[in-house]
């Protein structure tokens, strides 16, 4: 169970095999295996659609106002609107090559 750093995906019946339990609030995973409990820590990223629902709700002031009023960001807006479609092109391809 030791490794400095590694990336990995696995199937929903690992994570329950090992109970694993997920606290997003301390981004922390505790598995338990052969008696022996382990915690990971954990890293994890929104998907294209959550992540610009979560812009353009952080664009909308409390009072209900654009934040862009007066045009300033469009320039910023151009580049996060790159960055949503390199997000979206790293899912395109959901199905692993078998």
């Amino acid at each position: 169970m030791e490794a400095d750093s590694y990336g990995a995906i696995v199937r929903n019946d690992w994570l329950g095999k090992v109970k694993a339990n997920i606290n997003y609030e301390t981004s922390v995973m505790t598995i338990t295996w052969e008696g022996r409990i382990a915690e990971v820590l954990i890293e994890y990223r929104l998907l294209p659609r959550e992540k610009k629902q979560l812009q353009e709700q952080s664009a909308v002031n409390p009072d209900g106002k654009d934040d862009d009023a007066d045009g300033d960001d469009d320039e910023i807006d151009e580049e996060e609107d790159k960055a949503s479609q390199d997000d979206n092109d790293e899912y395109e391809d959901d199905n692993p090559e078998e």
